[in-house]
């Protein structure tokens, strides 16, 4: 095996890592997004619905 394809082999190989390290981190992103988006729709669920689930328990005490 010549120099060269030990050097192309070498330069591959850290290519590979690179690109796999670039997919792992596209996909916390993607997670971190999707789990903000979540997050602010449960906030806002609990906004508009919290006074009528606090009403519906008071109503049911008395």
């Amino acid at each position: 095996m010549s120099a060269f394809n030990k050097l192309f082999a070498v330069l591959s190989s850290f290519q590979a890592r690179a690109e796999r390290r670039d997919e792992d981190g596209v996909t916390a992103i993607e997670y971190a997004l999707m789990a903000a988006g979540v997050a602010v729709i449960v906030v806002a669920g609990l906004a508009i619905l919290g006074p009528k689930v606090n009403g519906l328990f008071t109503g049911i005490s008395l």
